[in-house]
């Protein structure tokens, strides 16, 4: 699930930086990668000259935190243990990993406007990641699609400098993230009890 949302993002910016420069051929610049590892060539390494979408952070949408597993059945004396559909939010870092300033700036630009236009995502899962189907065939076919919501993120400076002090020390322009991925699934039937 989490891969398939980063690939949604990076497709859906690859499509609307297309789109807008009316190339008919257009380089790829968006990268999914981790930006600890440093801009470079080497293996290990985000290119430069792109946009990198590093995940930073996972967690559980707290409105989910207190539901019960268990499902009353219309029979008083009847409970079943269910499997609870949650939320999952991730913090998204949007990094300008370009070599010219002034070109780092303008697509972080453009990726802000386009996601404050956007910030809605449907991530069908069926066959967007061509070579996921041939490490895990059977989970392939059983991901259901679900939602994904951006919402800008608001960091101190503070924040920030602690973030990139984490990420290797060295500032890049960015724009931080929170995605929320909203689960389309119902309560799954495990067990009778």
């Amino acid at each position: 699930m989490i891969l398939h949302a980063l690939y949604t993002l990076k497709n859906e910016l690859e499509k609307h930086f297309a789109d807008s420069s009316g190339l008919s051929v257009w380089p790829p610049q968006v990268c999914i990668g981790n930006i600890a590892g440093g801009i470079g060539k080497e293996k290990g390494m985000v290119p430069g000259d792109q946009l990198c979408l590093t995940l930073i952070r996972i967690n559980v949408d707290s409105h989910w935190k207190n539901l019960s597993p268990f499902a009353k059945d219309a029979d008083i004396h009847n409970n079943e243990l269910t499997k609870v559909p949650f939320n999952l939010n991730f913090h998204l870092l949007v990094t300008a990993t370009h070599y010219d300033y002034n070109q780092a700036i303008l697509f972080l630009s453009e990726t802000i406007d386009y996601f404050q236009e956007n910030p809605i995502f449907k991530v069908n899962t069926a066959d967007q990641i061509p070579f996921l189907k041939d490490f895990y065939p059977a989970k392939s076919q059983k991901q259901e699609p679900f939602t994904l919501k951006l919402v800008w993120e608001n960091i101190s400076l503070d924040e920030a400098s602690n973030l990139w002090l984490t990420l290797g020390g060295k500032m890049y322009p960015h724009a931080l993230y929170l995605m929320n991925c909203l689960q389309q699934g119902k309560h799954e039937r495990l067990k009778s009890g």
